[in-house]
């Protein structure tokens, strides 16, 4: 089968060689035991401790960095002893997953329940690949974080409108409902013998690669003019069976990878990838402003091959936008973005949040902040590229109603910035950033979301910011307990996150009172007294019934995300109500975020659907406010170093629940000393119950924390009074059981 062209390529995907195995006229095996493959372009490193911004911003990023290990690199991936089957349990069993038939090569369809099956399955009959699965909005997304420089440099966190992303509810990488590039976090499942034949990422990206589980080998070409032009001759050839890429060129490198090691390759750089053995892989892409050049370079060449545009960088030019844009706001402090009004909201409303959005734009402006030579050349290069484009071509957004007037100001930038010197850009902050404020609303707002493809939210009310969805009064809510058996369960502390930094057993004040961010269950269960609101029968299944041949949901116990009863199918289906229609207890109803949980057929008929609460863990929820504020500090201190913030802790009642251990969440707000102090003081004066604590957490650009000295006020933040509490809600939902009342609009469904 000939190769059309490039095939979209996400972080090494295993897009396959087209051809059957035994028709090619090269041995694999000599390829991978032959010493031509000797040159040395790859940057091999212990550790990622010095490794930063600033050292980008210094000497380009030109050549693969390999790291073996990725202490220093702020990067988060979940332990050795996370499979597949973890894979399943966090992004749902029903999640479509696209695949890849080596030897026929034969694009199928499976869902994660059926992949998990065929990977775990020892007596294989063929050879299949997971091609790419995108997991931003899922849990998983929750337990992977990209290396902090990555983030510190990628397009889409830095210039992609945070309101855009925020309406991102879809796991799913659909252009439908896509609202931004979902290309920034994949995990790769490879068998023993795959083979990715040699590809550029698509549109130029540069990638980032950590092996979890397995091996990799990989064979490298740098990207220069003669060698894309030998590429570009070699996949439109049609003879790829017939001729190793890498036999062509002057020079090229063959690395292998090991479990627990870091790859960045650059952009631009054509590659082969063997799988030796089954390997689990996370990974991203990531456009950013050290290889415009380049980036542009891979774009012409995949123009030049016809890639299909569904293979393609999702909203290439959009992006490019977008990113001159915020060089425009943050140094010039002219804004060209301008955020649509919402269907149904009112002009006062849309004129109110107009307002707050450039109030918080000031705190974004910069001017004065130096360029270095491969931005200069990058944004000219874009200016080149954007302004003969017709206007059907340019595909200008929606809120940047004024494209020409934005390339008129980056011209006068490039005039202004001509004599910016190296030394004075290599601050190790990145120039291009939204407001922190914007940032963490929108995290905020997003990550609630990331209990599957079907978890929702309330969304924005009709001319309001972005909020979080709250929970209800927990009039029927039940504390959830580990599985005891999910691969977090089962880890070890990790003792570098801000929490086992705060244990007592590791030298802590205990203040936080959170497990460790690694051992956040994904897995939650119903407590062992936990009973059939209709029937109160308790009767459940556990996680290993569950995988028997005989287990029947319908006699299952589930909680409802909406009204929070624990409920039998088979009960709901009993119900005699003259509005209820039994065909609604179907399995579309359950969701996948954890075990036992759905959206009732009660709510459900009440058009509560898409206000499922999505279940997170606090404990996460809290590291994502210090993470997001570790990465902004880099940009506003010029420096990659520690920095240091105070949190102000308040350990407030929540209407929620901790799926771990119970504790009731600490609120954090996250800043400087004197700014935190001043919250303190104020919420201590409002609120006779809260009793805030001040302590000073240090952390590092590689992720790492420690608590400093500070007063452990347990009494004070509600600690010896949360079992008193906790007996009032008993009796509280005690009493809910026994009478007709309750929130819901129709409560006679249960009567």
């Amino acid at each position: 089968m000939v190769r059309p062209g490039l095939k979209r390529k996400t972080p090494d995907e295993e897009d396959y060689d087209p051809l059957i195995d035994g028709q090619r006229e090269w041995d694999l095996e000599e390829k991978l035991n032959s010493t031509n493959y000797s040159a040395t372009f790859v940057d091999v490193r212990d550790t990622g401790e010095g490794f930063g911004l600033a050292e980008l911003q210094r000497d380009g990023f030109r050549n693969p960095l390999l790291f073996k290990n990725k202490t220093g690199l702020g990067l988060r991936v979940p332990s050795e002893s996370f499979n597949v089957a973890d894979v399943k349990l966090m992004v749902g069993a029903r999640r479509p997953v696209d695949v890849m038939d080596v030897r026929t090569q034969q694009a199928l369809v499976m869902t994660m329940r059926q992949w998990t099956d065929y990977y775990t399955d020892p007596n294989r009959d063929r050879i299949l690949n997971v091609i790419s699965l995108e997991f931003s909005h899922t849990k998983l997304d929750n337990y992977v974080e990209s290396p902090t420089v990555v983030r510190q440099i990628d397009w889409i966190d830095r210039a992609w409108p945070p309101y855009l992303r925020e309406k991102q509810m879809d796991a799913l990488n659909s252009m439908d409902t896509m609202f931004y590039p979902k290309v920034r976090k994949y995990v790769l499942m490879s068998v023993a013998d795959c083979y990715t034949d040699w590809h550029v990422d698509m549109g130029g990206t540069s990638v980032w690669y950590h092996i979890l589980r397995g091996r990799k080998v990989f064979w490298l070409v740098p990207p220069t003019e003669r060698n894309f032009q030998l590429f570009e001759q070699w996949t439109l050839s049609g003879r790829q069976d017939a001729t190793f890429f890498g036999d062509m060129v002057e020079k090229c490198q063959r690395v292998e990878l090991e479990p627990g090691n870091t790859f960045f390759i650059p952009t631009g750089w054509m590659h082969a990838v063997y799988t030796p053995e089954d390997s689990l892989v996370f990974g991203g892409n990531y456009l950013h402003s050290l290889n415009i050049k380049l980036q542009l370079r891979v774009w012409e060449l995949e123009e030049k091959t016809r890639v299909k545009r569904q293979f393609r960088f999702p909203l290439f030019m959009q992006l490019h936008w977008y990113v001159l844009a915020r060089y425009a706001g943050c140094l010039m402090r002219r804004e060209h973005v301008v955020p649509p009004r919402e269907e149904g909201e009112d002009l006062a409303a849309y004129a109110e949040r107009m307002a707050e959005y450039g109030t918080e734009l000031k705190n974004s402006h910069q001017p004065g902040q130096a360029l270095t030579q491969a931005e200069l050349q990058g944004l000219r290069l874009l200016l080149q590229w954007l302004r003969p484009l017709p206007p059907n071509r340019r595909e200008v957004p929606a809120d940047l109603p004024e494209p020409d007037r934005l390339l008129d100001d980056i011209q006068e930038l490039l005039q202004e910035h001509a004599a910016d010197t190296p030394d004075a850009a290599c601050t190790g902050a990145p120039v291009i950033r939204w407001p922190a404020g914007m940032l963490k609303e929108a995290a905020g707002h997003v990550r609630q979301l990331r209990g599957g493809a079907s978890a929702g939210g309330r969304g924005r009310k009709s001319g309001g910011a972005a909020r979080p969805s709250k929970l209800p009064a927990d009039k029927f809510i039940h504390r959830r307990v580990r599985c005891r058996l999910c691969e977090p369960c089962r880890r070890q502390d990790c003792r570098e996150c801000v929490f086992c930094a705060d244990m007592v057993k590791y030298g802590g004040h205990g203040i936080l009172k959170q497990c460790c961010i690694q051992k956040q269950c994904i897995a939650c269960s119903l407590p062992a007294k936990a009973a059939c609101f209709l029937c109160r029968d308790a009767r459940k299944f556990n996680e290993v019934e569950k995988e028997e041949d005989n287990y029947d949901p319908d006699l299952d116990l589930f909680e409802c995300g909406v009204c929070w009863r624990l409920l039998h199918p088979d009960c709901v289906r009993q119900l005699e109500t003259a509005d209820f229609d039994p065909a609604f207890v179907t399995a579309d109803l359950r969701s996948d975020q954890m075990p036992n949980y759905w959206c009732c057929p009660v709510c459900h008929h009440a058009g509560k659907a898409d206000q499922l609460h999505p279940r997170i863990s606090k404990g996460l929820k809290m590291l994502l406010k210090l993470e997001s504020e570790q990465v902004e500090t880099g940009q506003a201190g010029g420096r990659a170093g520690k920095e240091n913030k105070t949190a102000m802790v308040g350990a407030a009642a929540s209407a929620g629940y901790d799926s771990d251990n119970g504790a009731d969440e600490p609120s954090i707000i996250v800043g400087d000393g004197a700014t935190s102090t001043a919250a303190a003081t104020s919420s201590a004066s409002t609120s006779a119950e809260v009793k805030p604590v001040i302590i000073k957490i240090t952390t590092s650009a590689a992720g790492t924390a420690t608590v400093a000295a500070a007063p452990n006020h347990r009494a004070s933040a509600g600690v010896r009074g949360r079992p008193a509490r906790k007996r009032r809600r008993t009796a509280k939902a005690r009493a809910a059981f026994g009478s007709d009342e309750d929130d819901s609009d129709d409560p006679d469904f249960y009567a």
